[in-house]
């Protein structure tokens, strides 16, 4: 589809002096303004909504432009100025700052069969802005940025050793950041108490790793039983079995015993199972073994 342009000269003579291809199909700002096709400047409101808005919802139609709008404000947030030549926010914006962008498109994720394999494919989406955003500007050392409490050098440490199937170096992190967790004064006798319950640790990993972003589920259903904790990672699961006593030996031989581990054997992701064993005096993983 074209836009034309036309002129009337005398004697009702027209004569193209423009053609301009309709955007069909093209839902990209970049490929349009490199195409030369039609666009309809909406830039101002763009530069408006990054102004003034703080957290934003869109609730639009199907075939209503949300994606070409999604893809003009990423285009705008990496700074791509040369774009936007021509264009109203030519005119407002003065900075033209490159911000990191994450833009999901769960349109991929359609089809998925379980809620498990939709967080899966959403964590498989987030892997290459994890490696690309965190590789060197979420490495901080002691006592720098904090977000709710968690260490942002403790975060990346622990993901890329999961992610690398290196338990004993998550563990030594995890056990490094929860020996620094205090207690609160008036609350210790009640601490003490409830130390020597597994379900404890169980919370608290759980708590810990959803704050990371980790696709966590405790206390999974399963034909064997119930499953302390299940942690899905884009290349391998992790089936853990959490204990404030007894051996590595035991806790992994109940694993096998009661199957937990086979649910997980077909989604072509390496299985891992975890032992950890919680010092119920000090609150912290004291000793870990896997298979």
């Amino acid at each position: 589809m074209y836009e034309e342009i036309f002129v009337i000269l005398p004697q009702n003579v027209y004569v193209m002096i423009a053609e301009r291809q309709y955007p069909i199909g093209i839902q990209t700002f970049p490929e349009i303004v490199r195409g030369g096709y039609v666009y309809i400047d909406k830039t101002e409101s763009i530069w408006e909504l990054a102004r003034y808005a703080k957290y934003i919802f869109l609730s639009r139609p199907r075939r209503f432009g949300k994606s070409l709008l999604t893809s003009t404000l990423e285009s705008y947030f990496q700074g791509e100025k040369d774009l936007f030549k021509g264009l109203k926010i030519m005119e407002l914006e003065k900075e033209w700052e490159k911000y990191p962008v994450l833009r999901l498109d769960v349109s991929t994720s359609k089809g998925q069969p379980t809620a498990e394999a939709l967080r899966a494919r959403l964590m498989l989406m987030m892997k290459d802005y994890t490696e690309l955003y965190g590789k060197d500007s979420d490495e901080v050392t002691p006592g720098g940025l904090e977000s709710r409490d968690v260490k942002a050098g403790f975060a990346l440490k622990f993901w890329r050793a999961l992610k690398q199937c290196n338990v004993h170096m998550a563990m030594q992190e995890l056990q490094a950041y929860m020996a620094n967790i205090p207690y609160v004064e008036g609350f210790k006798k009640k601490l003490e108490d409830v130390a020597t319950a597994e379900g404890f640790y169980e919370y608290t990993m759980y708590l810990i790793l959803s704050m990371l972003n980790f696709y966590v589920r405790t206390q999974v259903k399963c034909a064997g039983g119930r499953i302390d904790m299940v942690v899905w990672m884009p290349d391998v699961t992790y089936v853990f079995e959490l204990k404030t006593e007894g051996t590595a030996q035991n806790a992994l031989k109940q694993i096998d015993n009661r199957s937990y581990a086979i649910p997980y054997l077909t989604d072509g992701r390496k299985v891992v199972k975890v032992w950890v064993k919680f010092n119920p005096k000090t609150r912290v993983p004291e000793e870990w073994a896997i298979e």
